[in-house]
């Protein structure tokens, strides 16, 4: 069976953000946005999984350091080409082709890149590419295409107009054979409008030698979404506790209405409880069965017992409420001995 290995570029500098904290740290559903692709990676079982990393760096690998991942410095933001070619001697021992993902793109779904290695497996391909169709494609590289062959991706920056109508975007996630893929990063230069070395020039390069070049195209373009703002964060954090309360729900779980109802990830649940609008259930927190948790009540890092009804407008943080405990409305039941 072939291997893969990963590499996850998550060096840029996020500048949209306009933050002081680096783009992959923010936070979704309780989660810092790199938590998701690195999740990814281990559930498609990588050999080999390598982090580019560049502002905090030090911050990333500390948050990170328990995920059996390799880091890579790319001090200067010179391009996604350049991203990939400092992974070239943490790789050279490493028998796999090479998976490429985006730290910033934390929809992706497992069974995506699973069907992209299968191909790119099946064809011994050189390049395996995921692309989707958007009406709206502003922003994203796009597929250039002779017939049904790919020639090579342009980025919008550097598109003539009539590149820009195109409707099929790059996604940014790549499968490459590794022996081309370094071969072909040494010969990319920076001719283009940011002056960055581009990884999608290896696409080009490939081509122009007759290699072979696949494509999946997904039909769920959301999964695609790469994060650049706090809108776009906001909306992949919605999407995110939807598939959340949606694994819920077919375990057994009420949610009366999702869209006024607030979850992270990790949270767990027992059937048969129901969950009123507009509340905020955050951290590790765990819910019993059969419990009734009222509208516009925060619950942080709880243990909830079973058959438990918590009434309007309470909070409990870091608390242990026990089985069969009814908790009065406008409550506040807070341990702090347990702060962190």
């Amino acid at each position: 069976m072939q291997q893969f290995a990963c590499v996850i570029l998550a060096a840029g500098k996020g500048k949209r953000m306009k933050s002081q904290n680096t783009k992959v740290l923010h936070s979704l559903c309780g989660k810092p946005m790199l938590f998701y692709v690195l999740k990814l990676s281990k559930k498609i079982k990588t050999c080999k999984t390598v982090l580019v990393v560049g502002k905090q760096r030090e911050t990333v690998m500390d948050k990170f350091k328990e995920w059996n991942v390799s880091f890579v410095h790319q001090d200067r933001t010179l391009g996604t080409g350049d991203a990939v070619l400092r992974t070239k001697e943490i790789l050279k021992s490493v028998h796999a082709d090479v998976i490429v993902l985006a730290g910033d793109t934390p929809l992706l779904k497992e069974k995506t890149i699973e069907k992209m290695m299968k191909l790119h497996s099946s064809n011994h391909s050189d390049i395996t590419l995921l692309s989707t169709f958007l009406e709206e494609p502003e922003g994203y590289g796009r597929i250039l295409r002779k017939g049904n062959k790919v020639v090579g991706i342009v980025e919008e920056k550097d598109a003539t107009e009539k590149e820009r109508s195109i409707k099929e975007i790059n996604a940014g996630v790549y499968i490459f054979n590794k022996d081309k893929l370094f071969h072909y990063l040494k010969e990319i230069k920076p001719d283009n409008i940011q002056k960055e070395y581009y990884l999608t020039d290896v696409v080009r390069l490939i081509q122009k030698e007759y290699g072979d070049i696949q494509v999946v195209t997904t039909d769920d373009w959301k999964e695609t979404i790469g994060i650049n703002d706090r809108w776009t964060l906001s909306q992949v954090s919605k999407i995110i506790e939807e598939r959340i309360m949606k694994e819920l729900m077919k375990d057994g779980v009420t949610f009366v209405s999702p869209d006024a109802t607030s979850i992270d990830y990790g949270v767990k649940i027992g059937k048969d409880t129901v969950i009123k609008p507009f509340v905020l259930i955050t951290g590790e927190t765990v819910i019993g069965e059969n419990c009734t948790i009222y509208s516009h009540s925060s619950i942080n890092n709880a243990i909830i017992g079973k058959n438990v009804e918590i009434n309007e407008n309470c909070l409990i943080s870091r608390a242990h409420i026990t089985d069969n405990t009814i908790i009065p409305p406008y409550s506040i039941i807070r341990d702090e001995k347990k702060k962190k």
